[in-house]
């Protein structure tokens, strides 16, 4: 019911296309250009979050585990996006059963306005979605603290998650946050699509994207290329920067005109910096794009995301330091390469550290579903994955072990499929298979071949759902270090199957128990590659609160425990101990036989999209590659 009432939505929304952009346009500064395809995003978000949600309910999806929805949802929606982000966060929420509470920015609350209009026209009973079109202050921070609200969806900055987690430390936040962005240019670049492609990465919407590329990094002689440099200019110098009215216009207003970054990055200069083309302020919120050369390793602009129409040009000697000044930044959002090379493809796919990866495009303008949308490190907040990806709905409610005719058969019956099994995950059900009981262990080797045949099927595959000949675009999942903690009580059943998962993922795993393992097990895990440590509830606990002291950016924590403990209890105790970082991810939900729950927290979700032509003749750079 809930999947055909999101169509309907996206229907309506389709219906009401121009006067979505005229809204966006008068209210929020986007040009034409820029509205019309954050409608269709909008629409594609409803389709494909009404699709995802039958995989919530399909006992062949959720294998071993029922998804289990909470009752409350508060979406805090930004400005710059008024219209694809709220509808987004607003239909993930309703099709994983919540009821929702949309709100959006202030300078973007008509959009809000006609957004929720059209989810109720299409259906939607008025007391499942709600608009708070609140100032940021007092009443905003009672809301999204309040004691009822089980989800806090934001799309903002670093800075207002941070703010969000000190209000209240355990709140359950979702977050896409901030980017600093760059595109690398090497030599062997075509210069006229890495112009084309920067210019529109860095100016689109006056900078105002968190995907904007606002740092071009140029390798070797291509620093140096007088073409580059020329076209740079003049086509930077040559957009037509006018009100949205305009229907000629290509870069709009900046929409928070006062904020003292984006003036920053308009007007002052750092330590051997200089102006290639000046910004000058037109009135009415009207910036002219601006270029500065000079920026160097760890300045400030090489660090800081300003949200406005500036580019910074830093030059370097080699791809290696352009990818390691790229990484140096806190943030992991959007990437790009201008490259004719495949070996520097190459390079550069296996050291990047981002969510979103484009080649020889421009690094804005993700489709759902085509290239799922989130980051790395600082541009993602909590337990999250990838907005119009195959699991973001997942983070939105809890995944339970499955109890009666809703178990279903996660791996087939008894030892089906074992062989099959990686020899690490095999030798360690093989070495507490005198400690289980059969049921136990039967179950637990289900659970390996469930992984096993989801890591085949997708985990483990770089998957292409589009098939266009045009450009791919792949999702593939890297391995990332986690921090396990299993306390005291906990099931040996529920722990090995936690650590079958992470060592089926293939990062490095640092293991925390209360109570000493068995020796084979401990042996097994030791010959994985698993880090043992045995630590009672005060050791763990200021582990934990160093972790979280020392900012590692990104820092996963799988927290397990006895069956008869609540996740809630977990995440409560976690938080506290944490302060609340956003810099740590907390994973505490209930053990589960379901692969698609216990093998995201290892792996992080990565889209890349290469276009696979010159100007009409095909080029495959990443053939053999992805």
């Amino acid at each position: 019911e809930r999947a055909a009432a999101l169509h309907r939505v996206g229907d309506v929304l389709a219906a009401r296309r121009a006067e979505l952009i005229e809204v966006a346009g008068s209210e929020a500064g986007k040009t034409i250009d820029q509205s019309d395809p954050e409608v269709s995003e909008a629409i594609d978000f409803c389709h494909h979050y009404a699709e995802s949600s039958l995989l919530l309910h399909d006992s062949e999806h959720m294998v071993g585990a029922r998804f289990a929805p909470v009752d409350v949802t508060v979406v805090a929606s930004p400005w710059n996006f008024p219209l694809a982000i709220p509808t987004g966060g607003v239909a993930a929420a309703l099709a994983a059963g919540s009821a929702v509470i949309l709100k959006p920015a202030p300078p973007a609350r008509r959009c809000a306005a006609e957004l929720v209009r059209a989810f109720h026209d299409a259906g939607i009973p008025e007391d499942l979605v709600v608009l708070a079109p609140l100032e940021d202050g007092d009443v905003s921070r009672h809301l999204v603290t309040h004691k009822d609200v089980d989800r806090v969806v934001l799309t903002g900055s670093y800075d207002t998650a941070r703010l969000f987690r000190s209000w209240k430390p355990d709140m359950h936040l979702l977050g896409e946050t901030s980017g600093k962005n760059a595109i690398i240019v090497t030599p062997s670049a075509d210069p006229d699509i890495a112009v084309r492609d920067a210019v529109y990465s860095a100016f689109a919407h006056a900078g105002q994207k968190c995907s904007a590329s606002s740092l071009l990094v140029l390798v070797s002689s291509a620093s140096t290329s007088e073409r580059i440099a020329r076209q740079l200019v003049d086509a930077t110098a040559s957009l037509r920067v006018r009100l949205p009215l305009s229907l000629d216009s290509q870069m709009g207003p900046v929409v928070v005109p006062d904020d003292e970054k984006a003036v920053r990055g308009l007007t002052t200069l750092g330590s051997g910096e200089h102006w290639v083309l000046k910004p000058r302020y037109l009135g009415d919120g009207l910036w002219t794009p601006g270029i500065r050369a000079g920026v160097v390793p760890g300045s400030e602009f090489h660090l800081t995301e300003y949200f406005a129409p500036v580019i910074g040009i830093m030059r370097v000697d080699t791809l290696q330091e352009a990818i390691e000044a790229v990484n140096a930044v806190d943030y992991g959002l959007t990437s790009g390469l201008q490259t004719l090379d495949a070996t520097e493809l190459a390079i550069w796919l296996e050291g990047v550290q981002a969510g979103n990866l484009y080649v020889n495009r421009g690094i804005t303008g993700a489709i759902v579903r085509r290239q799922p949308f989130g980051g790395w490190k600082r541009s993602a907040i909590g337990s999250t994955t990838k907005a119009g990806g195959p699991s973001y709905l997942l983070g939105l409610g809890e995944v339970e072990p499955a109890r009666g005719k809703d178990k279903g058969e996660p791996g087939g019956p008894g030892d089906q499929g074992t062989s099959a099994l990686d020899p690490r995950v095999a030798s360690l059900c093989d070495a507490v298979s005198g400690q289980l009981g059969a049921v136990d262990l039967a179950e637990l080797r289900r659970a390996m071949v469930a992984d096993a045949s989801a890591w085949r099927a997708g985990y483990g595959a770089n998957r292409d759902v589009t098939g266009l000949a045009c450009e791919r675009n792949i999702l593939r999942y890297r391995a990332v270090d986690v921090v396990v903690r299993a306390g005291q009580g906990t099931a040996l059943a529920d722990l090995v199957r936690v650590m079958a998962a992470g060592v089926r993922a293939g990062g490095f795993i640092s293991l925390s128990v209360a109570d000493r393992l068995p020796q084979p097990l401990q042996n097994a895990l030791l010959a994985a590659g698993v880090q043992v440590a045995v630590e009672d509830q005060g050791a763990w606990d200021a582990r934990l609160a160093e972790l979280s002291a020392s900012g590692g950016l990104g820092t996963r924590v799988r927290v397990i425990g006895p069956r008869e403990q609540t996740s809630a209890a977990r995440w409560s105790h976690a938080s506290r101990v944490t302060g609340g970082s956003p810099d740590i991810a907390l994973y505490t939900g209930a053990v589960t036989a379901c692969p698609h729950s216990e093998l995201l927290p290892f792996l992080r979700e990565q889209a890349v999209a290469i276009t696979n032509h010159r100007f009409g003749t095909p080029l495959d750079l990443a053939e053999g590659l992805l």
